[in-house]
């Protein structure tokens, strides 16, 4: 399963705006899910930025307070 995390990232650095945008959380986050997790990044300077992948029965909005 890491694994599949792991190639996800990757996948996400070649395509960062595949995500949904979730400026509701923060501003400039994006969000893609992979698996029972929800992968949350941001796009800084052409380089994306994994802020955490919290499992998507967690509230997120209290993992990112």
């Amino acid at each position: 399963y890491i694994r599949s995390l792991i190639a996800r990232f990757e996948w996400l650095a070649d395509n960062p705006r595949a995500g949904r945008p979730r400026d509701d959380i923060k501003r400039g986050y994006r969000c893609y899910p992979q698996g029972a997790h929800i992968i949350f990044y941001r796009i800084v300077d052409n380089t994306v930025d994994i802020l955490g992948a919290p499992h998507q029965s967690m509230d997120i909005e209290r993992h990112f307070d």
